[in-house]
């Protein structure tokens, strides 16, 4: 889960948010302060995660771009089952930074 904290605007304020991933599907979060990426299908090592903010003071800064690991995909089971399940795209926020 990645997630954002919009600090230092009025309380009165409600900012909109709205997230995109370069690869995988949003599964929930969109439009929230958190969001879940399922990224099971994903080849690629990494997934950028831009949140947009919509609705703040002129001057604020409205765009974040976080460049997200994906962890490795799960060996294939024995069962025959596919090796990359499990694959979220994860993280608190304060990773890397694409400002």
């Amino acid at each position: 889960m990645l997630s954002v904290t919009i600090a230092g605007v009025s309380a009165t304020l409600t900012p909109t948010l709205t997230w995109c991933v370069s690869a995988g599907t949003i599964v929930s979060g969109q439009g929230t302060g958190a969001v879940l990426a399922d990224a099971s299908d994903v080849q690629e090592e990494y997934v950028t995660v831009v949140v947009v903010v919509g609705r703040l003071p002129k001057g604020c800064p409205t765009t974040e771009t976080y460049l997200m690991e994906l962890p490795e995909a799960a060996p294939a089971s024995a069962h025959g089952g596919g090796g990359a399940e499990g694959r979220d795209v994860s993280g608190d926020g304060a990773g890397e930074s694409a400002r």
